[in-house]
């Protein structure tokens, strides 16, 4: 039996109109993909976009990476380790008496130093006491140190203050100063020396937090208060 030319026709047609319609979806489809693609890509563009405008702000305002320079902080802080500032802390409340600070010299140059006196006290270095209001003060940060030199028969710190010529006397932080010192006494350039002296308020850069380099000493800082 021959087949009419006109179902042969028909035929076609359908096989044709299908395939036009599977073109169009798998066109409609890519479409869609490619957009959503893109707007994919947009979002990620905004989202590392403000990422780094909070990294900006963090780091301009917050807090800072800094590296501590030189010995005069070991053992406690080593040359070479990657710090945290906290840089709005003070925003809060003043610096304390074993903070250990960033502060700015005259010359730009910054320094890190632990915290001793505090405005309007009196202070006075004598060896591996340190006298503040004419009491001696508990340095625990030192004492392995400290005490180890006691057993040698002499003094961890070689360098009192402040020394004239009438022998060594107590001397008053100004008002919105501190007296600062290095945890490496003996090495340390510090409020003893007249090339620095008081550390003005406004010259506190922030508070050192935490260790982030290297990986194997991350670790928080110790700012440890005087015992009670």
């Amino acid at each position: 039996m021959e087949a009419s030319p006109f179902v042969f026709f028909r035929t076609a047609e359908r096989a044709k109109d299908g395939n036009g319609g599977n073109m169009d979806d798998i066109s409609d489809r890519t479409k869609r993909k490619e957009q959503g693609a893109r707007k994919e890509w947009v979002e990620w563009a905004k989202a590392l976009f403000v990422a780094g405008v909070i990294v900006y702000l963090a780091s301009r305002w917050l807090v800072m990476p800094t590296v501590v320079s030189g010995s005069s902080m070991e053992p406690n802080l080593r040359n070479g380790e990657r710090i945290i500032l906290n840089r709005i802390v003070y925003a809060f409340h003043p610096p304390q008496r074993g903070d250990i600070i960033v502060f700015r010299l005259k010359n730009g140059k910054e320094l890190i130093k632990r915290i001793i006196a505090l405005p309007g006290e009196n202070v006075m270095v004598l060896g591996d006491s340190v006298y503040i209001n004419g009491r001696v003060l508990d340095e625990p940060y030192l004492r392995p140190l400290t005490d180890e030199a006691k057993r040698r028969g002499t003094t961890y710190n070689l360098i009192n203050f402040k020394v004239t010529g009438n022998g060594i006397v107590s001397v008053n932080v100004p008002e919105r100063a501190l007296f600062v010192m290095g945890d490496n006494r003996s090495e340390s350039k510090d409020s003893r020396s007249p090339d620095i002296g008081f550390v003005s308020l406004d010259d506190v850069v922030g508070r050192a937090d935490v260790v982030f380099w290297p990986l194997t000493d991350i670790r928080f800082i110790s700012n440890d208060r005087e015992a009670q």
